[in-house]
């Protein structure tokens, strides 16, 4: 997984499945207003949901790489 180490206490990483958990704990928490921008977060009602949206964007990247 790409991972870059920014300070001790903060690094930066590709969405992965393992973080699905925690991904849909957070937009549920804070639905109303991440709503106002994130078209997607309506859709989000079980963490299948969220785990069904990571593999969408994978297919989605996977996709643009063989076009171009």
């Amino acid at each position: 997984m790409f991972r870059i180490q920014i300070s001790p206490s903060l690094v930066l990483a590709l969405l992965d499945l393992p973080h699905a958990t925690a991904l849909f704990e957070l937009t549920s928490k804070n639905r109303e207003f991440l709503a106002r921008w994130l078209p997607w977060v309506g859709f989000i009602q079980h963490i299948t949901d969220t785990e069904k949206l990571h593999g969408e964007y994978v297919d989605q990247a996977i996709y643009s790489l063989i076009k171009s």
